[in-house]
């Protein structure tokens, strides 16, 4: 028992090094949205679960592949979809490691020859619909939306960058994006100028510079009532029921889909709001991610294990409900252990982490808040808070993601890496660095309508915000 306890912690611990190590390169991957850019990024974080486990399992003067053998398979579940890092066949017949193809949170359904559809789902309420309805090839993607909140309609967000001080004189340089490292295209002229230097740092609108639209989370709101009302008029006959993969019905395999005749996409307010865990559209594509999660894995490891030399027979553990949940809701990495010898046993288990802080997906835990009444750009009190903080001010309070907190990193042609925050504010001690609080009621209390609109802008804001690899999609009727 002993042995089983601290083979769990080195595993969970060697996956949340592999989760932190993913974090950290994806946020200078300028394209960090698309999910065939991250590749190298899901290689990178696996190479560091596999060091990190060899090292505290007592190998690390070994080659790191000495653990590779009790790694069935490896999951990163990404925004619209997934990787499964795992063996496979090669034509030699030998079994290698490799990170397979992108698998899409897709599925099909068919109730006739007029209506035959796939939707991509993702973790949130965007999905993608194509194919034939009432016998019209149809393309359209958008946000699943039917409780419209009250958002700003229009905001100005601030935020920190480097500048340069030339002879006593303010140069500002035009500035580029590229994720979370600002480029600064002419600081080069001015140093073949000037000969010197002094980084400083302004505070400056962000909306001017990074072109951020003002009206952000309005536009959502806007976009997202004419896609819901479009998904209510044509996909109204879209029952769980109906799903398939690969040709196959789902309700001949899996008894949630069996006789499930409530529909997906008539969304309401009550019980079917996509924004809502507990709804019918969110049920079922929790569903619909974890069974295909569930039969890509099952092939993986079977595969492994019949091509195995070894004589212990590997097989996928069974995740519970609030596991599931969280593959569902959240960017993860899933690691399985198995056939790690133990006494007369074999150590067989798995670990599951969640990233908190990235910028591939806003999660509504993910925004930060602060009270700015002046204006100016800087906190109030000089801290950033969670929504449901008691110490957060009541006047004109911005959201912020979480991502943009963290310390950022600028390097110089020729110079060393500068360091900079692009806020002012400190995590608040009570509600981030704590999380020892009494949270206020925010969403039903009267008094705190003005963190209502926050939150809601906020999100929508991001979400608008948020590249997704289907917007080169055509809008086809």
């Amino acid at each position: 028992m002993a042995l089983q306890n601290k083979y769990d912690t080195k595993l969970v611990s060697a996956t949340y090094d592999g989760i932190k190590a993913f974090e950290m390169n994806a946020s200078y991957n300028s394209l960090s949205n698309v999910s065939d850019t991250l590749r190298e990024d899901i290689e990178a974080a696996i190479s560091t679960f596999m060091q990190s486990l060899s090292m505290t399992m007592g190998v690390g003067g070994y080659n790191k592949n000495h653990m590779i053998d009790y790694i069935p398979a490896i999951l990163f579940t990404l925004y619209d979809g997934y990787y499964i890092y795992s063996p496979a066949k090669t034509e030699t017949g030998n079994y290698e490691y490799m990170l397979k193809p992108y698998n899409y949170y897709t599925v099909r359904y068919k109730q006739n020859d007029l209506n035959d559809i796939v939707i991509n789902y993702t973790l949130d309420n965007y999905i993608v619909v194509y194919g034939w309805i009432n016998g019209k090839y149809t393309v359209k993607q958008g946000y699943l939306v039917s409780d419209f909140k009250s958002v700003k309609s229009s905001e100005t967000l601030h935020e920190r960058v480097p500048f340069a001080n030339i002879n006593n004189e303010i140069k500002r340089p035009e500035l580029k994006e590229v994720t979370s490292i600002l480029y600064v295209p002419d600081i080069e002229k001015y140093k073949a100028v000037t000969g010197t230097e002094i980084r400083n740092e302004y505070l400056y609108p962000r909306n001017d510079v990074f072109y951020i639209d003002p009206t952000s989370a309005q536009k959502y709101y806007n976009e997202s009532r004419n896609f819901s009302n479009w998904v209510k008029n044509n996909l109204g006959w879209v029952t769980p029921s109906m799903a398939m993969r690969n040709n196959e019905y789902l309700r001949n395999n899996h008894e949630e889909f069996e006789n499930n005749t409530r529909k997906i996409f008539a969304v309401n307010t009550t019980d079917n709001n996509p924004e809502d865990s507990t709804s019918i559209f969110a049920e079922h594509k929790t569903n619909v991610i974890k069974y295909s999660i569930q039969d890509n894995l099952n092939q993986a490891i079977t595969a492994y294990s019949q091509g195995s030399a070894k004589s212990y027979e590997y097989k996928l553990p069974m995740l519970d409900v609030n596991e599931w949940d969280m593959v569902s809701s959240n960017i993860c990495m899933l690691t399985f252990m198995q056939g790690v010898p133990m006494g007369t046993k074999y150590y067989n288990n798995y670990a599951l982490v969640q990233s908190t802080t990235n910028s591939l997906y806003v999660s509504p835990d993910s925004l930060y808040f602060v009270s700015d009444k002046n204006g100016d750009g800087v906190g109030d009190d000089g801290y950033y808070h969670k929504i449901d903080c008691p110490n957060l001010g009541a006047d004109n309070i911005n959201g912020y993601s979480n991502f943009d907190f963290l310390l950022k990193k600028m390097s110089l042609k020729d110079e060393a890496k500068d360091s900079y925050y692009m806020h002012e504010e400190k995590a608040c001690y009570y509600c981030i660095v704590d999380s020892n609080y009494t949270p206020v009621d925010w969403e039903k209390d009267a008094r705190y309508e003005n963190r209502r609109q926050a939150y809601y802008t906020a999100l929508a804001r991001e979400k608008h915000r948020r590249y997704t690899a289907t917007d080169h999609l055509e809008y086809q009727e």
